[in-house]
């Protein structure tokens, strides 16, 4: 007999059980919190240095707003991808 069948009831068999239904909000903020980390680091990458790019300033906040809105589920697909290969 080795250490997990003589532990079956105890921490072994804890960590093998689905989550439980409590933890589920925890899951879902740490996921949002991911998706908003990746979001901010694609602005970062992608849309800030156009956005500096564009000559006119008035015209910055605007496409600054626009590339904020259309991200979301870019950081979405990108934080799914990047928790499955971490599996």
């Amino acid at each position: 007999m080795n250490a997990f069948e003589a532990d079956k009831e105890g921490v072994f068999a804890r960590k093998l059980t689905a989550p439980k239904q409590e933890e589920r909000p925890a899951r879902d903020t740490l996921k949002e919190m991911g998706v908003e980390r990746v979001r901010l680091r694609l602005v970062r990458w992608i849309a800030a240095p156009e956005i500096v790019g564009i000559p006119v300033r008035d015209e910055r906040p605007a496409e600054a707003a626009l590339g904020w809105d259309e991200l979301p589920l870019v950081a979405q697909m990108t934080f799914a991808h990047a928790r499955e290969g971490a599996r």
